[in-house]
């Protein structure tokens, strides 16, 4: 368990932590905190979150497995990991972000301002550390995650005609 973790009082059980390329560099701020946890959850979105992280662990699982680099989708990822620390009421840092993408630094932040002008994330400065950036899907964003997830467990559980 991360000291943050510990010091949050989260059980840490929460999302799986990806492993950062050798490049990314540990960011000397603390974990951002943006938005309030979701206690009003329809069983819906907590299906889609457990769905998201079930999809995320098994990417990775995935990669331990094949060959690596056959598999790359940075933008799947890191919308995934965005997702699930939106319902942790968590905003990333933009090494949490390389590091959730399983890609490297330079391609995730291409990403990041690509996604950022799609509307589908927002970078917002933490309030006691300007110079240290965060991300957080936007409202949008995590509603098009939730109907996603939703579509695919009809698909998944629904029997095919």
């Amino acid at each position: 368990m991360s000291a943050w973790l510990a010091k949050s009082g989260r059980s840490g059980k929460a999302s799986p932590t990806p492993t950062p390329p050798p490049s990314v560099e540990a960011e000397p701020c603390e974990p951002y905190l943006s938005v309030e946890s979701r206690a009003d959850w329809s069983i819906q979105e907590t299906l889609a979150v457990l769905a998201a992280r079930q999809e995320y662990g098994q990417r990775r699982e995935r990669d331990k497995i094949f060959e690596d680099g056959i598999f790359a989708d940075p933008g799947w990822d890191l919308l995934l990991d965005l997702f699930v620390m939106a319902s942790e009421g968590r905003a990333v840092s933009i090494p949490h972000a390389c590091a959730a993408a399983y890609a490297h630094p330079g391609t995730v932040r291409n990403l990041i301002a690509h996604m950022e002008k799609s509307g589908l994330i927002r970078r917002i400065a933490h309030p006691a550390a300007p110079d240290c950036a965060y991300l957080e899907l936007s409202d949008s964003a995590y509603q098009k995650m939730l109907q996603y997830f939703s579509v695919a467990r009809k698909a998944y559980f629904e029997p095919h005609g």
